[in-house]
């Protein structure tokens, strides 16, 4: 039987008669029929149907494997819902040009989509070749009949560089028949042949590799893609990025397992897709055109799928494909997450064109109020490229990180370290491009008149893509059944409790997102109370919930059994959630911090109408955290961490207006030539760009671990806490642990704003009051801190490396503390302090982790580790406590006020009694006075620190200087002699008393209740040990602070003040760094991508081939026949010499 023969038959057949059609109605139905017909191939899998053909060229197949299934399936969701997208779109473009044919359109239309198809089906390389030709030609006609700008030049240069690509490919096909007599790839279903023994093995391979490589628009080659993306109709520009350029690097793919044995060229492969990487998104941030940016970026995506392929073929590829190596599946993920997300963005950027009549970005803007459901599904495809949950292109990302870890296993220490940099570079480009390209298309003024969100045609084929790269997210092994072999498994021997049921921990995580969902999908007319009162409930449940296994987990508690496994729970394929004792306690803060923000957040967002953005990304932020948390998949915590940068980067930027009342800086104060702002959208892209950097390394760094659990690149276990972590072990082999230790906790140190990574959580500030709360108190700080209570415990003691990887934490923490207690005192903006002081407080905990992992390093006394561990979580506490409190209660001030600024009313307690006092308690946490639980948190650090008196002197000096700008902060805010009095204020919500004035008293309670609790987790006494100087000093710098403060002093501006005020000139010097990187940008499109590549190959080199063939054949054509039979017998010279080389070879 050949089943897949006979629908071939038939979708080509029902392709052909498309092109008869007149009507669009009839059209479309059948082009959409030719597509849909295709759909029963997906029953065979791991089934190859073939037909023999011929000597040397060999048989022609069908298959169904691991392989090419993710291709299949992004090729057919996208071009059937793309037909339908076309209707409306090609509709606006035959009107634009005067006339039009529905069925030579479909014809073609479908005739691509099919010939996309069976490209990554085909078995045999010829036949491979014919179908990327039959791609090659529709696409073609369709950009010269329908284009845009010069479409007949244009077509043409994109006809002539894939064509060479092809043609390449071409030779190298016809030479591999030759010389084996055969052009098949596979020899089985999965199994792949080796021709790497074959003659000229490495020319088949160069020659094939290279015309793959302009087929798939890799750097240096990538010229002729923003062209033809640029002019196409936009449907074909959707099916083009990256359906068709992605063939490319699939065939390349190929190609590598067909001559697997030349792996040593995966170095130069991998480079070069780093290159691509970087140069497509830089090249992108200097486009204004709406779909030559997104071309830009399929350059820099094409280099992502590129580069997992190449670690695959430089770690070892085998014959069969029925299991692939994470390089592999990284890959064709990144195709199916490319292929969602830009066929979103490319569909936006067409509704922009058709309906607006604009593709400058710069000249668009304001979309996302009188557009939501527009801008969000644009956003989803954003979130695709990004590599960002809730979309597959999270699990492809990461993925792809994770295999970048392979390359210390394969290549040493040095070139990680090197690849990893570049992948730093990599996503920090593709992090502000993507970003870039949301604030300048869909954030801005809201515009008027706007109804994209009425035109179906658009909406519905945007909303199932989306909707289908959120459900492979979930459930990825749907599109590569290979993932699975990574997931690794919790057996119920591995249980205290010997119970795998414990769905309470799902609950936990998720009903916070459930509450976003619901959020979201509400009228919006819904009233705001009530559409947040519905997150505020789910989030008490979760709260309510991580209670009870608080509860049920504190009877397993002991110093040396944080981490001891009590219960979890899997669901879906990687949802895999574990409880221990010190999960619960950090489920039980998280969870009940977020509840009360919450709870404040519904007076202090009441001038919003709608809300459901907010209260969106608050849910999925909470969730995301707590799935760290709880999680014992790495991808689902990975997916909870890059989960965090999401929603912060959304509520940062909340304000989506800019508008001057939610800025951080001061307007008209320059340095460096720039004014020293940060606008809500600028802070986001800032927040999103740093946090991502330090994830690089991070992931990379668990990617060896992975490795490690297997010493293979096709198998892996990534259970953390079972099997990731108890790898780490076998790092101190590397004489360079070190550095991969520390590579593990960049992720950490950049999220919780450590230097040089601070300047995002100051710029933060941009956003709603509420989010700095929650961000600055219960959220994304922490993780740093608290990744080190996980990690630590698994670190070799006593030994060297981990003494030299904890004392290099212990120096960035130390310095960061003094840094930002220092620049806390040269600003005037309330939320700016408390930002300032959060960085300080999160240092000392993860100085207070790292300091116990250090002296247990040296001296072997793992209960050095433990109480570091504990007194760190005592600091987080008490700080989230307090700076939850500080924040809230700031934002009411802030309202009342109508001004981001202390000093800006006398004796403002005089008004706002109950919220200063509150204000006042809990800024003495942190000024270090007893007994308040921030005060024994303090203590007890400085009882750790003891063992290092330098170190002590240096933390008890930043206590000094904590107390003094806190109390600055109070006096200058409430107590401020100078000013006028007011005649009108702003007004506040007596709710958003409730939360700060709980979190206030439970400070007081627990401050009382701390001695008891230490000594029971602690086991003894010691850490109550009050240190008289650190109090002594707090004290008078609470006294010193309180007598210059409230009469009024205030420090004439000088080289100091403008010192700190400019955070030790740091943060205007990143300013700086990227405007340049801006401008960098600029200039590298205009002078070289442009000026050189382009003009030099699409202008000057066409132009000098004519020239020269003219000359020629004026030469030839001289009417003497002696010169013409000189000219034919010179070229069959050439094709006799090649025959004989190639005969030669096969001997």
């Amino acid at each position: 039987m050949m089943m897949m023969w006979y629908i071939l038959v038939v979708t080509l057949a029902l392709s052909a008669v498309t092109f008869f059609m007149k009507s669009k109605k009839s059209a479309m139905a059948l082009a959409l029929a030719s597509l849909l017909a295709s759909l029963p191939l997906f029953a065979f899998y791991n089934r190859l149907e073939s037909f023999y053909v011929a000597p040397t060229v060999g048989s022609f197949g069908l298959v169904v494997n691991n392989l090419d299934l993710p291709m299949m399936i992004t090729i057919e969701v996208v071009t059937i819902f793309t037909t339908i997208y076309s209707l409306r779109y090609m509709e606006e473009r035959f009107h634009e040009l005067g006339h039009g044919n529905w069925g030579l359109y479909f014809g073609l239309y479908s005739l691509f989509a099919l010939s996309m198809l069976y490209t990554v089906m085909s078995t045999n390389l010829l036949e491979l070749y014919l179908f990327l030709e039959l791609g090659l030609v529709t696409s073609f006609l369709t950009i010269l009949l329908y284009g845009y700008g010069d479409r007949r030049r244009i077509s043409l240069m994109y006809f002539v560089w894939t064509h060479v690509g092809t043609i390449l490919m071409l030779v190298s096909i016809v030479i591999l028949g030759i010389q084996t007599g055969s052009m098949d790839i596979y020899s089985s279903p999965t199994v792949i042949y080796n021709y790497s023994a074959v003659g000229y093995a490495e020319l088949i391979f160069v020659l094939a590799v290279i015309g793959m490589f302009i087929k798939g628009a890799i750097a240096g080659f990538n010229i002729w893609l923003p062209y033809a993306h640029g002019e196409a109709p936009t449907p074909i520009s959707v099916l083009l990025s990256p359906n068709m350029v992605g063939l490319g690097i699939y065939a390349a793919m190929i190609y590598m397992y067909m001559f697997r044995d030349f792996s040593y060229l995966g170095p130069i492969f991998i480079a070069w897709a780093l290159l691509t990487m970087i140069y497509g998104g830089v090249n992108a941030l200097a486009q204004k055109d709406f779909k030559r940016f997104l071309a830009y970026s399929s350059v820099s995506q094409m280099g992502y799928m590129l580069l997992g392929s190449s670690i695959a073929f430089y770690s070892g590829l085998n014959s069969d494909v029925n299991a692939l190596p994470l390089g592999i599946v990284a890959s064709l993920l990144m195709y199916a997450s490319h292929g969602f997300g830009k066929a979103l963005l490319f569909m936006s950027a067409g509704a922009s064109i058709t309906e607006l009549h604009e593709r400058d970005i710069y000249k668009l803007g304001g979309l996302y109020a009188p557009a939501p459901t527009f801008s969000t599904l644009a956003f989803i495809g954003l979130l695709n490229l990004l590599g960002l949950p809730p979309t597959v292109g999270l699990v492809s990302e990461v993925l792809l990180l994770l295999s970048i870890g392979q390359i210390l296993a394969q290549a040493g220490l040095t070139w990680y370290v090197v690849g990893v940099a570049l992948a730093m570079i990599a996503i920090a480009v593709s992090s502000a491009y993507a970003t870039y390209l949301f604030k300048t298309a869909f954030a801005g003024k809201p515009r008027e008149g706007i109804e994209l969100d009425k035109v179906r045609e658009y909406i519905f084929p945007m909303v199932v893509i989306a909707s289908v790269s959120v459900l492979f997210f979930f459930v990825p092994s749907l599109l590569e059944p290979s993932i699975a072999n990574f997931y690794g498994s919790i057996t119920s021997g591995q249980l205290l409790l010997g119970q795998s049921g414990d769905y309470l921990l799902a609950v936990i995580a998720f009903a916070p997102a459930l509450g976003s969902l619901i959020a979201l999908v509400t009228p919006k007319g819904l009233n705001q109370d009530a559409r947040g009162g519905i997150v505020v409930a789910l989030i008490g449940v979760s709260a309510l919930a991580a209670t009870f296994e608080l509860i049920k987990a504190l009877p397993h508690f002991s110093l040396d059994g944080l981490l001891t496994q009590v219960s979890s729970y899997t669901m879906f394929e990687y949802f895999t959630f574990r409880l221990s004792p010190i999960q619960a306690i950090l489920g039980v803060f998280v969870s009940w911090l977020a509840f009360f923000i919450a709870l404040y957040s519904i007076g202090y967002m009441k001038e919003d109408s709608v809300l459901r953005r907010y209260w969106g990304f608050f849910g999925v932020f909470v969730s995301s955290m707590l799935s760290v948390v709880y999680s014992d998949n790495a991808l689902l915590f990975l997916a909870g961490w890059e989960g965090t940068s999401l929603a912060s980067y959304g509520l940062i930027s909340y304000w989506l207006d800019d508008n001057e009342r939610n800025v951080v800086g001061d307007f008209g104060r320059y340095i460096f030539g720039m004014e020293y702002v940060s606008r809500p959208t600028t802070s986001g892209i800032r927040a999103m760009v740093f946090t991502r950097i330090g994830d690089v390394a991070f992931i990379s760094a668990i990617g060896y671990l992975l490795y490690l659990t297997s010493g293979s690149a096709y198998y892996g276990n990534m259970s953390v806490y079972n099997a990731l972590f108890p790898e780490i072990a076998k790092l101190y082999v590397i004489p360079g642990a070190w550095i991969v230790l520390l590579f593990l906790v960049i992720g950490g140190l950049a999220k919780s704003a450590q230097f040089p990574f601070t300047q995002w959580l100051l710029t933060a500030m941009t956003g709603p009051t509420p989010v700095s709360a929650l961000i600055h108190a219960a959220t994304m700080v922490n993780l740093g801190a608290m990744f080190t209570y996980f990690l630590y415990p698994y670190l070799k003691y006593p030994d060297p490396q981990t003494f030299l990887f904890t004392a290099v934490v212990v120096v960035i923490s130390t310095f960061t503390a003094f840094y930002t207690s220092t620049s806390a005192l040269g600003t005037n903006e309330q939320k700016l302090i408390l930002a300032y002081s959060t960085a300080d407080q999160i240092s000392l905990m993860l100085l207070s982790s790292s300091f116990g992992a250090m002296t247990a390093a040296l001296t072997g006394n793992m209960e050095l580790l433990y109480i570091g561990i504990m007194v760190s979580l005592f600091q987080m506490l008490a700080h989230g406590t307090y700076k939850a409190s500080l924040f809230m209660n700031a934002g009411t001030v802030i309202h009342y006020t109508e001004s981001r600024y202390v000093g800006v009313q006398p004796k403002l307690y005089r008004h706002l009694k109950f919220v200063f006092v509150t204000q006042l308690i809990a800024a003495l946490n942190l000024a270090n006075l007893p007994p308040l639980f921030g005060f024994w948190a303090h203590n007890a650090i400085s009882v750790l620190l003891e063992r290092e008196p330098y170190l002590l002197a240096v933390y008890i000096m930043t206590e000094f200087l904590g107390a003094i700008y806190i109390v600055r902060y109070i006096a200058k805010t409430f107590l401020w002699p100078k000013g006028e009095e007011k005649e009108e204020h702003g007004h506040y919500s007596s709710i958003m008393l409730v939360s700060p004035t709980v979190l206030v008293l439970a400070s007081i309670v627990l401050g009382v209740m701390f001695p008891t609790m230490a000594v029971s987790a602690l086991g003894t006494p010691e850490v109550l040990k009050i240190d008289f100087i650190e109090l002594g000093l707090s004290i008078v710098g609470i006294v010193i602070a309180f007598a210059l403060y409230t009469r009024g002093f205030e420090m004439r501006e000088n080289p100091l003040t403008r010192f700190l005020y400019y955070a030790w000139y740091v943060n205007p010097s990143f300013d700086k760094f990227g405007a340049s990187s801006f401008s960098f940008a600029k200039a590298l499109y205009s002078g070289f991508e442009y000026a050189v590549i382009d003009l030099g190959l699409n202008v000057k080199l066409p132009r000098a081939l004519t020239s020269w063939g003219n000359g020629l054949v004026s030469a030839i054509q001289n009417q003497i026949l002696r010169d013409y039979i000189a000219v034919y017998l010179s070229g069959l010279v050439i094709v006799l010499l090649l025959a004989i080389l190639l005969l030669v070879g096969g001997v």
